[in-house]
């Protein structure tokens, strides 16, 4: 048995990425490796096996709603945890939230925040604290913590190549859509991805998902789904030059080896999503003949010219119209996301995007809302959270009556406000963070 233990607390929005942590844990054969759902099975999990190792790693993947909203029951598992385990006990939190604000996280009371991607740099932390303690910890790449309330920095680690990595454990029958891609071209101003993944796209081979395939195929899965920024820019090396023929070389050769086993393809569809300028006929030519979804996601997130391109979208709002004739025309049902409440929008832009959201339900479209939230990390982490004035919100309900509309709108807008909330007030640093940080280059 091994000296040691890892528990991995996870909630239901961060599945996948737990999945993906437990596989490379497992290769890696560097500890028991547990996986509690949230904080309050982790702590009665902790309580049992404190007896049983030298050494434990508690691992908490956070995003800033879990931490905005269960601040409190964050700080409170924290304070049990050390109770419970005392010195044994190194408590690493991970994940979107951590890693745009690993100073805001470590002052809530972890030891370690692993930055960015934990494929390689969460198995390091777990054997160094096992074997070194303490020092070791501290001279592992990609790491984060606290000296005298000051954050170190141990640096950057080399991107993964996602080929050499799991996407689920498989062998303890853990299963979640496929990631082909990982990082974003595009750099869009509020979102998340091309901070924590990098702006440079990262490819899994056709090879390697035939393989994670051709196992769910053996344990009886016949959906398959995949992880992906934008699911028609598969293969793409250069931003904005599609490779639509290695595209289509995924969906057929899937097609060729899952059709035998009754398998459905779904692609463009949740958890992954479409750019509008990427869509035209020959694409959806292509859906067509590979998929089971009907319903295809494209990112919209604004009407206005003049905010895509604050937001640095990329696209037109006629790219987004285009998107939607096409997808109709070839029997698909557009899902489009808006995003209510951006920072900088006048009232010409609202009833912009509202324009073309009414274009795109008359075609037979639908829009998914959301309301803007200030990321930390991302270059409008201190903007106000997005409100919805009254006016608009008349015109979302008439949508939303005429089956055009849904989303969790109304409850990111609350959301919104209580993450602004904690960064006016210090408890989310997010960038501000690193200004005094201290770079101290780990050796591991």
């Amino acid at each position: 048995m091994p000296r040691g233990a890892v528990i991995l607390v996870e909630h239901r929005d961060t599945k996948y990425s737990i999945n993906a942590l437990v596989a490379s844990l497992d290769a890696a054969r560097v500890a028991d490796v547990m996986v509690s759902r949230w904080l309050s099975e982790a702590l009665s999990t902790l309580t049992g096996i404190v007896e049983r190792y030298e050494r434990i790693v508690v691992g908490v993947s956070l995003m800033t709603e879990h931490f905005v909203t269960e601040f409190s029951a964050i700080r409170e598992f924290v304070s049990k945890a050390r109770r419970v385990a005392g010195e044994k006990l190194l408590l690493v939190a991970g994940g979107p939230h951590a890693t745009g604000d690993p100073l805001g996280t470590l002052r809530t009371g972890f030891d370690a925040v692993v930055v960015g991607e934990g494929e390689v740099t969460l198995p390091l932390l777990v054997e160094a604290w096992f074997e070194e303690g303490w020092d070791g910890v501290t001279r592992v790449k990609g790491v984060a913590f606290l000296e005298e309330d000051r954050l170190v920095y141990t640096g950057h680690r080399p991107r993964i190549n996602l080929d050499e990595y799991w996407s689920f454990p498989w062998w303890r029958r853990r299963f979640s859509p496929i990631e082909i891609t990982r990082g974003c071209h595009w750099g869009c101003r509020y979102c998340e991805t091309w901070f924590i993944h990098g702006g440079r796209e990262r490819h899994r081979s056709i090879e390697s998902i035939l393989e994670h395939v051709r196992i769910m195929l053996k344990h009886g899965l016949r959906d398959i789904r995949f992880i992906t920024p934008n699911a028609l820019g598969y293969g793409e090396r250069v931003r904005g030059e599609r490779c639509l023929d290695l595209v289509g070389d995924l969906l057929e050769t899937i097609h060729r080896v899952g059709s035998r086993e009754g398998a459905r393809i779904f692609f463009g569809s949740f958890p992954s999503e479409v750019r509008p300028e990427y869509v035209d006929d020959e694409a959806a030519r292509l859906l067509k003949r590979y998929v089971a979804n009907k319903r295809v996601i494209i990112g919209a997130q604004s009407g206005s010219e003049r905010i895509l391109k604050l937001l640095n979208r990329g696209h037109t709002p006629e790219d987004v119209l285009n998107a939607v004739h096409v997808l109709v025309r070839h029997g698909f049902r557009p899902e489009v996301d808006f995003i209510f409440g951006l920072p900088g929008e006048t009232r010409e832009d609202i009833e912009a995007s509202l324009n073309l959201m009414k274009q795109i339900v008359k075609l037979g479209g639908r829009v998914h809302a959301h309301t803007f939230m200030p990321l930390p990390g991302t270059p409008l982490e201190s903007a106000p959270g997005g409100r919805i004035p009254q006016w608009l919100r008349r015109e979302i309900h008439r949508l939303i009556g005429f089956g055009g509309l849904y989303g969790q709108w109304e409850k990111q807008e609350k959301l919104a406000q209580l993450i602004h909330d904690f960064y006016r007030k210090g408890l989310i640093q997010g960038l501000r963070g690193w200004s005094n940080a201290i770079l101290r280059p780990g050796s591991m």
